[in-house]
């Protein structure tokens, strides 16, 4: 599909380092592309869902961000929790007042099986102000892992971007940008018909344009993504409109990420986007 000259070999510098697999990496991110379409939810699943509606699902997921930084959890975790949640809302038909409980037992499903140190339920029942009782989590995990079919190796959209960004030779900042629109990206129902890898591809191309980049969708990310920028353009724009979405809200509600990606910690991107 594509006429390539001198594309930098990605793995060769991590070459010693066992955590990376680099020999078995293109492998690996074949068998994450072969997979991901197979584990995406359904992406217009909210119009069989008589309770729940998008704006629900916006603050949910918001809160769960904050949750997510109060327990110092692994990246890895935010992005299994939401799939989880989509996955099983797209299979199971959910009462307002159990949504909350969706969320956290999808959480603490995620945080088993990513963090060294997982919290307990009765923290997840803690911060709910005790909406909930243990059991009613512990009933709610057996649900959703039997409605999903415990498939919890999901190929999400991080999978990706971590190694696009090398392939765009990411500095910390655009790193931070494109993490940023990913993030704020995946809380959006209306990009849940974007597969993982093209949402991946979209975040390492904005986050490169919002440090104002000129030459971004270079030979070495078509090659290492598989897209054209022809494939990526519209998932690009959508991104877009979601981030000054992001940016423009002042509900406390929904500023979960505008607020993550304001620390230091982030080198404050979130403050100096569209300036």
């Amino acid at each position: 599909r594509f006429e390539f000259r001198h594309i930098p070999d990605i793995d060769v510098m991590h070459a010693h380092d066992p955590l990376f697999c680099s020999e078995y990496a293109k492998e690996i991110y074949f068998n994450w592309r072969k997979k991901e379409s197979k584990l995406e939810p359904f992406a217009g699943y909210l119009d069989f869902q008589s309770n729940i509606n998008e704006k629900m699902r916006l603050v949910l997921l918001n809160w769960l961000v904050d949750v997510h930084q109060k327990f110092r959890m692994d990246t890895e975790t935010l992005y299994l929790t939401i799939n989880v949640i989509d996955r099983f809302l797209g299979k199971k038909a959910v009462k307002r007042q159990k949504l909350q409980l969706v969320g956290i037992s999808a959480m603490l499903i995620a945080s088993k099986y990513q963090d060294m140190h997982a919290p307990r339920v009765h923290d997840f029942v803690n911060i709910t102000d005790n909406a909930y009782c243990a059991d009613d989590v512990v009933r709610m995990e057996a649900l959703i892992l039997d409605a999903i079919s415990f498939d919890l190796t999901v190929p999400s959209p991080l999978c990706f971007v971590m190694r696009f960004l090398r392939a765009a030779n990411a500095d910390c900042r655009q790193s931070n940008l494109s993490n940023y629109c990913l993030e704020v990206a995946m809380l959006n129902y209306s990009m849940l018909k974007y597969s993982p890898s093209l949402m991946a591809a979209s975040a390492v191309y904005l986050g490169q344009y919002l440090d104002g980049k000129h030459e971004i969708w270079t030979e070495a990310l078509q090659y290492y993504t598989e897209y054209s920028f022809e494939d990526i353009c519209q998932c690009v724009n959508q991104m877009k409109h979601t981030l000054r979405l992001d940016q423009s809200n002042t509900n406390q509600k929904l500023t979960a990420l505008k607020r993550k990606y304001s620390h230091s910690k982030y080198l404050k991107v979130a403050e100096s986007i569209f300036n």
